[in-house]
């Protein structure tokens, strides 16, 4: 009679013990698929979100000895947003800043802040920063590295 008690002691302990584990193991896939619907939604809004085309290039070449230009930066027609765009020498140095340009608009034409001696600039960087048209607020953005080349 003690071995029958034992046992049914140690089978309702056993019991008890898999219930326990199956309704922890429920509310962790419970909160798991919670979790991932989250993360699911984000994704969806994350998708419709409006994404700025930033046109990228591996050099640029222009003119030794002048200030005035000739190029062809743009801003593309499928954006919703300004572009100012920005040139920085590889030392951080600023060599040209644009107003805004609307999706669609293009420069030509920029003015650089120095004219450049004839060489090679590794490492010149183009500054799209991007604007909302309603308020202005500043979106994402992004620095394209290039090559800057000044022929005589």
């Amino acid at each position: 009679m003690n071995k029958k008690r034992i046992i049914i002691a140690v089978v309702s302990v056993c019991s008890f013990a898999v219930i326990g584990a199956a309704g922890a193991i429920g509310f962790y896939i419970g909160q798991q698929s919670g979790s991932m619907a989250a993360v699911e939604t984000v994704f969806l809004q994350a998708q419709k979100a409006p994404s700025i085309a930033i046109p990228g290039f591996d050099n640029l070449t222009i003119k030794e000895g002048q200030a005035d230009q000739e190029v062809k930066l743009y801003n593309p027609e499928q954006n919703k947003c300004y572009f100012v765009l920005s040139i920085y020498l590889q030392d951080g140095k600023e060599i040209f800043h644009s107003s805004k340009l609307a999706p669609g608009e293009e420069l030509n034409k920029i003015k650089l802040a120095q004219p450049l001696k004839a060489g090679t600039y590794k490492g010149a960087k183009l500054r799209y920063s991007c604007y909302a048209f309603e308020d202005l607020q500043p979106l994402n953005g992004a620095d394209i590295n290039f090559t800057l080349e000044v022929k005589p």
